[in-house]
């Protein structure tokens, strides 16, 4: 599971331009992020909304 600056990504969902959900919500990506591990509330946000963690990051956070 990757890290971002908000929380970890649990799933991910592509919403292709000619489906309902993407004339709804936007075409593109959907991440999943599970903001804290001992909850069950997740979150949806789209690719351009998160922000990945550098490498140096990741390392501090391992």
């Amino acid at each position: 599971m990757q890290r971002t600056e908000q929380s970890q990504i649990i799933g991910m969902k592509y919403y292709a331009n000619d489906t309902l959900v993407a004339t709804k919500y936007g075409e593109g990506w959907r991440y999943f992020l599970l903001s804290h591990k001992n909850t069950e509330d997740e979150e949806t946000r789209l690719e351009n909304k998160i922000k990945l963690l550098s490498v140096e990051e990741l390392k501090a956070f391992l």
